[in-house]
This record gives C-alpha cells, structure tokens and sequence, in this order.
C-alpha cells in the first residue's frame, strides 16, 4: 500500500452497508494462518489481514468484485476486477461473497474511483493465534515506512526495535503475505495494542523454551520488560507506560524507587507490591524471566520498617501462615507466586540469573541468584512449625518441565493442567478461521 498499490486476490469476506453507501473486504493470507518459523524454530500460527475500505455514489459496488487490484497515485485513483459470487444471502450488511475464482479475468475500470467519487482506505495488520483462545487476534498493525528504519534488519527477515514510543518490526513481505511476496514493510505496535504484543512475546518466549529471541533487539525487549514490571506496581494498564525511549522505561523504574521520600515509604511500596501479587497472582502470567528477576530483587530488599508492614504478614488466624514461624510470610508468598509461573526448569535459572537492580545490568549466575534468594526465604525459618519457603522454591523446580510446552496455554505449574499438557499441542499448527476487527492504521490515506 505503501508504493501507491495494493492488491486483493485471495478469498475474503465482504461487507455492504448500502444505506451508508460503502464497501469494504477484508482479505486474510492466508485464511487460516501458517507456521512462522525463526532460526530453525517454530513460533506460532500467523497470517496477515488487509482491508480495502470506499465510500461515496459507487462505493457499495466494490464489495462484489473479485480479485480488485486498486492503485493510488497522484493523479487519482483506479481499480480493476471482475464480479465474484454472491452466497448465503442474508440481509443488507451481512452478504458473503465468494472471491476464489483461480483464472481471474479483469474486468472494465471502476470508474467509481476517479474523479475524487470515493474515499479509499488501506489498512492491514499481522495477527497470531492465541493458544488461550484458538483464535486469531493481532498484535501489530501495518505502518508507513520510516526513514529512520533505514537499514534496521537489512539482513533479517523479521527484526523488532523500540523507537519513539512504539515497538517497530521491519519484516520481509514474506512473513506477512506468504511465499513470493517482495520488499520489506514495517509494522508497529501502539499503545492500544501493547497488551496482545506482551502476550505475543510470552508465547515465543515459551514456544523455544527461554533461550534467546534473536529477533527482538536487546533494548526492544528491555523496555517491554521494564514497562511490565512498572505496570504491574502501579497497578495499571500497560498503555499508560509507554515511554519515547528504551532508557526512559528503563529510567522510570529505577526513579520510581530512588524517588521514595524515605525508608518508609520504601516499604510501603513493597508492602504493595506484595498484597498486588497475593491478591490477583495473574498479573504475573505474562512477564518475562527479566521481568520476574527485577520484581524478586525489589521483594528482597529490607529496611528496619518492613517488618512492621501489616501486608508482608497474615494476620488472618485462619490461614495457616498465621501459625508458622517464618520472617515475612507473606512476602515470601509473593515469591513463591513468581516461580509458580515459570513454565520450565529452563525459565527457573533464567530468572535465577536476572534477580538485579537493572533488566540492563550484566546477569548473575544461577547459584548466585539461588542462594541470594534462599538466604532470604530461611530468614526466621525453625526446623518445625515452619513456613518451609526454601523448601517449597527447591520442590518447584524439581518438578518442573525442563523443556516448556509448544502451543499450549501458559498455566501455573502447581496445577492439574500444566502436568497434563502435551508437549506439543495438536492444535498448534492448525489452522482456523475466525473473523477479525481491522484496527485503523497509524495514518489513514484518503484518495
């Protein structure tokens, strides 16, 4: 779309709103999804979803053509296609129309689209199937081509950067349009789809079983997870943490505890962060292992004031906490939390290594960050009556998955349903073919 043409010839679903006078298709390529594979990995189901979208006199016409090419220059713009099949014809709004002749033979010129009669609007987005639905759903719209992108992945098929407040793929065409598509294009992740784009990340992360996502540049995936980690202590949307720059997310976060007015206020805010975590355990579902490690460190930090925060014990005599010894049981609690959704022994020391004051600080090793944490999980610990965290963090990675599973939801591994899962979900490179919103692009083109 962004060299002036865009091209539909592949089966879509049509809508005709003839009251309004417009026309709309939506394409999917495919319909119904392909495996995306990286360095020799699979990662997931993908497919790419245009809209061409016209309004004015004509513009319900354009619903009923088949295989459209449309081409916008200065001068105007035109389209050619020849009519498609209509079936199961229902009311005005909801007609479907077959587009899937194999021998197209172009039609006459619509002349609805000369002469400034119609509105025409490009839109398209890459989507991917989530394993907790089935369904596809996007995670990155298609975005006008940057100056500033020039030369980003120019060796790459797919690179993810992080500039001016969104996330920023540059992908050969292929990855979006399939085999044969040429050129690069680039796609961007906005505030409004930040949320599905974490998820996305999630799931990559899982499917190759935490090793690294060569595909996303270190600052890229540092900003993701600073902006998890502010959210989650804020208790807000990830939206609201959208920073120009990967240092301002990374800046926001380390200014948010160096800019306690005192040691009190210090341990207010990891007596939050402490009762976020017990309270709602879900809001840790989606953050990376970088993530996971900045949020232990804060939990292990301590000040004379801590211990006097209500939050970082029970003080309901009906929990069993209650009756165990154990320095800060609940904030222990809120540890174990963390690792309850790690999805493989793989995922365990790579937390194990990130337990630090920066996600962009060198890594520690594993036995460091392990007996750190440990240290702190036997403060007040006796040999009876005893909350016993040092051994219940031990027991979690003993029976844990030491590969993650591919294609399956990401669960707590102290559920029936993580032991359970296959090792490969059946469904993961199937197909589907659920309908979508197309979501308005970055700059709309009105011709």
């Amino acid at each position: 779309p962004f060299q002036g043409k865009a091209s539909i010839k592949a089966s879509g679903h049509a809508e005709l709103m003839l009251a309004q006078a417009k026309g709309t298709i939506d394409c999917y390529e495919p319909p119904g999804g392909y495996m995306m594979a990286f360095a020799g990995v699979n990662l997931g189901m993908l497919r790419s979803h245009t809209l061409l979208s016209v309004a004015g006199s004509l513009g319900a016409s354009v619903a009923i053509e088949l295989n459209l090419e449309a081409e916008f220059t200065g001068q105007g713009a035109k389209a050619k296609g020849i009519p498609g099949s209509s079936r199961e014809a229902g009311v005005p709004g909801q007609q479907v129309v077959d587009m899937a002749d194999p021998e197209p033979i172009q039609g006459a010129e619509l002349k609805a689209f000369a002469g400034g009669e119609l509105g025409v609007t490009v839109a398209g987005q890459v989507e991917w199937k989530n394993p907790e639905t089935d369904e596809f759903a996007p995670f990155a719209k298609i975005a006008p081509a940057l100056m500033g992108q020039v030369g980003v992945g120019a060796e790459s098929t797919f690179k993810i950067n992080y500039a001016a407040g969104k996330f920023r793929i540059v992908a050969k065409a292929g990855f979006c349009f399939g085999i044969g598509a040429k050129g690069k294009l680039t796609l961007e992740v906005d505030a409004d789809l930040i949320w599905e784009f974490a998820q996305w990340v999630a799931y990559q992360l899982k499917n190759i079983n935490y090793e690294r996502l060569e595909f996303i540049d270190d600052e890229a995936f540092e900003a993701l997870s600073n902006i998890l980690v502010i959210a989650l202590q804020n208790g807000r949307e990830l939206k609201d943490y959208i920073y120009d720059t990967a240092q301002q997310a990374q800046d926001a976060l380390v200014d948010f505890w160096d800019g306690l007015r005192d040691e009190m206020a210090a341990a207010e805010a990891r007596s939050i962060l402490v009762e976020r975590i017990n309270t709602n355990p879900d809001v840790l579902r989606y953050t990376t292992p970088d993530a996971k490690g900045a949020l232990l460190y804060r939990l292990m930090q301590v000040n004379a004031f801590d211990a006097l925060e209500p939050e970082n014990r029970t003080w309901d005599w009906e929990d069993i906490n209650f009756w165990r010894f154990g320095f800060m049981t609940e904030r222990k609690r809120a540890i174990i939390s963390i690792f309850a959704w790690a999805q493989s022994q793989s995922e365990y020391r790579n937390i194990m290594q990130r337990i630090k004051p920066k996600i962009s600080d060198d890594n520690t090793t594993v036995d460091e960050g392990e007996a750190a944490l440990l240290e702190f999980l036997g403060r007040g610990e006796k040999s009876w009556l005893s909350s016993d965290y040092p051994g219940n963090l031990q027991r979690f990675y003993q029976q844990l998955k030491p590969t993650a599973s591919k294609g399956t939801p990401i669960v707590r591994n102290d559920m029936a349903d993580y032991l359970t899962q296959y090792d490969v979900e059946p469904k993961f490179h199937r197909a589907c073919f659920n309908y979508t919103e197309c979501l308005p692009p970055p700059h709309k083109e009105n011709v």
